[in-house]
């Protein structure tokens, strides 16, 4: 009865510790807890059982030994109930982590790709940046040769017609 008793404490402290850890599911937890107050009412009456002393000269009966019997085979039903669902928990707990450990990875490596694709993207504006810079200092070189042309097509012209005029031709 003491080892029994100890057993009970034990899977009490237990569930009581993974209190903490089942936070997550609340229907669970309710469950879990219902299980235990149960367990909890069949040890009690597991124990009162063991109490009662119903043959002759005060000992116990087969029919005592029975119902004591049928009441820890209850408990024990009971506590593999609690033992399914803290599995349950477990394994929920340990998806969730999984999870997580997927989704903070997958969530690297695209952050690793947009870093990369910013870097290109980095690249290439200096880079047109560059060529912007070049093709303007070009046309504007460009621009220069094209009035120094006109300008000497002009002084050309002006020429042309002072010679002209000098030497009395008429243009017609």
């Amino acid at each position: 009865m003491v080892t029994m008793l100890r057993h009970f404490l034990v899977l009490v402290c237990c569930c009581y510790s993974l209190n903490s850890f089942a936070n997550g599911n609340s229907a669970e937890r309710a469950e879990l807890i219902h299980l235990l107050e149960g367990r909890a009412a069949q040890f009690r009456e597991y124990t009162g059982s063991l109490q009662q002393k119903s043959g002759i000269f005060g000992q116990r009966t087969k029919t005592d030994l029975k119902g004591s019997h049928d009441r820890l085979a209850a408990i024990v039903e009971t506590d593999n109930e609690i033992i399914r669902l803290l599995d349950r928990m477990l394994d929920q707990r340990t998806f969730e982590r999984v999870s997580m450990t997927y989704d903070a990875s997958r969530d690297a490596d695209r952050i690793r790709n947009l870093q990369a694709v910013s870097d290109t993207m980095t690249a290439r504006a200096a880079r047109y940046e560059a060529e912007l810079t070049k093709y303007k200092s070009g046309r504007s070189g460009r621009s220069a040769w094209l009035w120094f042309f006109a300008f000497l097509a002009l002084a050309e012209g002006a020429i042309i017609l002072r010679l002209r005029k000098s030497s009395g031709r008429r243009f017609t």
